[in-house]
């Protein structure tokens, strides 16, 4: 779960960032708007993967700040244009991250067969991936709009 854990990580730092690099009045408001939107459903997101981390007993370096913001950050390094400001290049690499963070609850999941907490972990993991969707779908609106 440490991946999952960093991947929502990555996002929610990457979200901050472009919170406070947002250039102009129009992309101010939509950071403005991800960061109020995303911000607090990731917290929990992030604190809820964690703690499932711990009681599956998958070890306490889950935990750590240090360990977090490490894979945070190898996990950004991999985006393209990480410091790029300009919204569609933001709302692109937010869309891959959150791709990102699917492919690795599948991988996950299926890491977990037999396991008697597999259940739970993946009622989790699809949850916040279900979020994870919708959140994409309206992204993409915002990106169609740009886009034209």
């Amino acid at each position: 779960m440490q991946k999952l854990a960093d991947i929502l990580t990555a996002l929610r730092q990457y979200i901050k960032q472009y919170h406070w690099l947002a250039r102009g009045y129009d992309n101010h408001l939509l950071a403005d708007r991800l960061e109020n939107e995303m911000g607090e459903s990731l917290d929990a997101s992030i604190d809820r993967i964690k703690e499932l981390a711990l009681a599956a007993g998958e070890g306490e370096q889950i935990a750590y700040a240090d360990n977090s913001l490490t894979g945070a950050l190898e996990i950004l390094k991999e985006i393209p244009s990480p410091t790029d400001t300009k919204t569609e290049t933001v709302l692109n690499n937010i869309g891959m991250l959150i791709f990102d963070y699917m492919k690795e609850s599948e991988d996950y999941s299926k890491r977990l067969q037999g396991q008697i907490f597999k259940g739970a972990i993946d009622n989790a993991i699809f949850g916040i991936g279900e979020d994870m969707m919708r959140r994409a779908y309206l992204l993409n609106i915002q990106l169609q709009g740009l886009v034209k």
